[in-house]
């Protein structure tokens, strides 16, 4: 899931992605990938709003979008790659 900052507002997309993460449940036999475009902090944030939520994901594993795939996502933009249960 990933979410253009600019359509939605930084604060209200990483809620959006927080909320719909718990909803969904991450599959914890798979492995689970951060995801940002241009600024790494936007992903920092949503991981931690994860972390006050029970969910603990290895801040390590955050990558940055490639050029492809950020060209059509935005700058800013953040999101998290996971297999539901």
């Amino acid at each position: 899931m990933v979410l253009s900052t600019e359509l939605l507002g930084i604060k209200n997309s990483i809620e959006y992605i927080a909320d719909k993460v718990i909803e969904e449940q991450i599959d914890e036999n798979y492995p689970v990938y951060p995801i940002y475009s241009a600024r790494p902090k936007n992903c920092e944030i949503l991981l931690d709003k994860l972390a006050k939520k029970g969910i603990d994901i290895d801040k390590g594993l955050m990558t940055n979008i490639g050029p492809t795939i950020g060209t059509y996502v935005g700058h800013e933009a953040v999101g998290i790659i996971y297999v539901r249960k």
